[in-house]
């Protein structure tokens, strides 16, 4: 998952181009840094519309993944297309 994120962000990551916004939350018991990044415009490089990432607070290590499809149209949401995560 770490290779599949530094790739991932690598590519995508242009500044003015994406938005980012960090939240802590709890997932199974566990402080977590939330890592939302969101294109707010469709580009043909771009994988996906929104990535959510929850980092471990005390392992440093990514423990969940969400990859979010481009929305159908105006107003409609945006479809989870991936989903991945550790528990142990």
């Amino acid at each position: 998952m770490i290779d599949q994120l530094v790739d991932g962000w690598a590519r995508e990551m242009h500044p003015g181009l994406m938005d980012v916004a960090v939240a802590e939350v709890v997932h199974h018991g566990r402080r977590c840094v939330r890592i939302t990044s969101t294109h707010p415009d469709r580009r043909a490089d771009f994988l996906y519309h929104e990535v959510r990432v929850l980092v471990d607070e005390e392992l440093g290590l990514p423990v969940h993944f969400e990859a979010y499809a481009w929305p159908e149209g105006p107003g409609s949401r945006a479809k989870l297309v991936e989903e991945y995560g550790y528990s142990n």
